[in-house]
């Protein structure tokens, strides 16, 4: 396991590799890197830990098309419909995070207290009679659904026999007020299949920071190398709030 930063160091983040008080008009010496989130920005709904390295990061434009299957009845009957399709899925929003919160070592938590995701639920395939596709003759306008995120993670060295980087070896997340697409059949099942998009995001977003503070020798101190998914082998999901 990674071993906590001293006080010190935490501080020495705070005054400067994490950019110090912002600059009036954005990024710029002073303030936070190019593409960061102004600290200054960080809202009160997701305070900093005073013993923590407070970061902040945009969260992604665009998550993958998922299909997702049609939850089954009770007592095994047939699904009415064979599932559906969750397309053209964005997501906006900023997680500002805190790397050793209470000083706990290997620990990040974050919050996003306005994410916006859009998508479509298109029709899903067509199965045997009487089976028939989700959503069938249903508008597939565009959906907005504002929510609110509580994120833990608990990351260690990836491997110690390959150079250092950070992973998430547990993670999890609490999702509040999102409502479904308004498709009684589907709502849950979409719900859970964009959580857990959300989360293999967070994850490795979450990583990619980790990556980038001054962990000695558990981070690189570069981004994630390409087709790291942030997550450690074994990666398992923990409930809310974790242990």
């Amino acid at each position: 396991m990674s071993k906590p930063l001293p006080a010190v160091a935490a501080l020495t983040c705070l005054a400067v590799a994490c950019g110090g008080p912002p600059s009036p008009g954005g990024p710029g010496p002073g303030g936070p890197p190019p593409g960061d989130p102004d600290p200054a920005t960080r809202p009160a709904a997701c305070p900093v830990d005073p013993l923590s390295i407070p970061f902040g990061r945009y969260l992604p434009a665009t998550l993958p098309d998922a299909f997702v299957e049609a939850p089954r009845p009770p007592h095994g009957s047939p699904p009415p419909c064979a599932g559906t399709y969750v397309v053209g899925q964005s997501l906006t929003g900023v997680i500002w995070g805190d790397a050793f919160p209470g000083g706990v070592d290997g620990r990040v938590t974050g919050c996003v207290a306005g994410a916006t995701w859009r998508g479509r639920v298109a029709p899903g395939v067509v199965g045997p009679p009487p089976a028939f596709a989700c959503g069938a003759g249903r508008s597939s306008a565009t959906i907005t659904v504002d929510f609110a995120i509580t994120y833990g993670a608990d990351f260690d060295r990836l491997s110690l026999d390959e150079p250092p980087e950070a992973c998430v070896y547990r993670s999890g997340l609490h999702v509040e007020a999102f409502d479904g697409p308004g498709d009684d059949n589907l709502d849950a099942a979409v719900r859970d299949r964009v959580r857990a998009d959300v989360l293999r995001q967070l994850d490795r977003d979450v990583a990619t920071e980790l990556n980038l503070l001054p962990l000695g020798d558990v981070a690189s101190g570069a981004p994630l190398r390409d087709g790291h998914d942030g997550r450690c082998p074994g990666w398992t999901e923990a409930a809310m709030p974790l242990p």
